[in-house]
């Protein structure tokens, strides 16, 4: 997932669109005033948000983990003597022995790299890359990227128009550009730590590319898409049953569900102010796997397989999907909720 935000001087960015990515990407921020040369790195949400309203241009990291572990030492840019270098994508088998994560490896080998060969350099991957040079103050971006309000994004950002009638619109529009007026992000209030939230009320998604059982994802009639957490999930004891599955990717839902980790893991139907957004691995199976995990969860009398709105977690774009997911009834509700199953969870 991952995005990168380059902000030009007399530009200005959208706080609503900065939550909506710090919902999606939670697992570090890089900053780096353009202004200054002043490179930050933190965990924290509010922190990132507050920087993000600076006048100066700048450039942002919101790091989803792909590759390495949730750190500091993993938060973007990564330096490479006069290079920073952000980057956001993933270069599939691309590590060294030493451990390094695909941007790190990246960045080391630009010091072998001709310096009026850099972008051509980057140019050769299909990821998107920002970097700049500490000692020139130039910066250089390569791939796919869009601009809106002369940002510039590595990935287009979600956003909508609300009713231009709203009671809040006039205290919202105040300070923006004229074409960024009436617009807010496609989020709802993040489970994590951020300040000045909006208060606006934030309508379902507009109807857009919505995938289903037999779509251009999935290879046919007789397919289903499946999102599964627990044990079904890679490493998780019962993955066995999706071994003639295709692993489509990770999903977070649209709305906050009630995750339960005691012991066995259930999500709770209905979504809930007081749960989490569920982050999920995505499958399309055929019928015969189906019927397999209906028997594993005791479809319909315990566990209730339904259709559950979720977002992809893709590189490029997010897309909304309808997959099964296997729910219980309120029954089993401790109170007691979270974002993601592991491994570790006792069991």
């Amino acid at each position: 997932m991952c995005l990168i935000i380059h902000k030009p001087q007399g530009s200005s960015v959208c706080p609503d669109l900065v939550s909506h990515h710090i919902s999606r990407n939670p697992d570090g921020f890089g900053f780096l005033d353009l202004s200054t040369g002043k490179l930050t790195r933190t965990m924290s949400a509010k922190r990132i948000k507050k920087l993000c309203k600076s006048d100066a241009p700048f450039v942002a990291h919101f790091r989803y983990a792909t590759q390495g572990d949730i750190s500091k030492s993993n938060i973007h840019p990564f330096r490479s003597g006069k290079y920073l270098v952000f980057m956001n994508g993933t270069i599939e088998g691309l590590r060294n022995p030493d451990g390094l994560c695909d941007t790190d490896v990246i960045a080391q080998t630009l010091a072998y790299i001709k310096p009026d060969c850099v972008e051509q350099y980057l140019s050769i991957f299909d990821v998107r890359f920002l970097v700049y040079n500490t000692k020139t103050c130039e910066v250089i971006r390569t791939g796919d990227w869009h601009d809106i309000d002369d940002v510039h994004y590595s990935k287009c950002p979600k956003v909508r128009k609300i009713y231009a009638n709203h009671p809040s619109l006039s205290s919202y529009q105040t300070g923006w550009p004229e074409s960024t007026r009436g617009y807010l992000c496609d989020y709802s209030t993040p489970p994590y730590d951020t300040d000045d939230v909006s208060e606006f009320d934030l309508w379902s998604p507009e109807s857009g590319p919505v995938l289903d059982c037999y779509d251009e994802m999935t290879a046919g009639s007789g397919r289903h898409l499946v999102a599964v957490y627990g044990t079904l999930k890679q490493d998780g004891s019962n993955h066995r049953l999706l071994d003639s599955a295709e692993f489509l990717g990770s999903v977070i839902t649209e709305e906050k569900m009630r995750l339960i980790c005691d012991s066995l893991p259930f999500v709770i139907r209905g979504s809930s102010d007081l749960g989490r957004y569920l982050k999920m691995e995505l499958y399309e199976v055929d019928c015969e796997t189906l019927a397999r995990l209906d028997h594993l969860e005791g479809h319909p009398s315990f566990y209730c397989r339904e259709r559950l709105d979720a977002w992809t977690l893709d590189q490029l774009e997010e897309m909304i999907v309808r997959p099964w997911v296997y729910m219980v009834d309120d029954l089993y509700d401790t109170g007691v909720y979270s974002s993601e199953w592991r491994n570790d969870y006792a069991f």
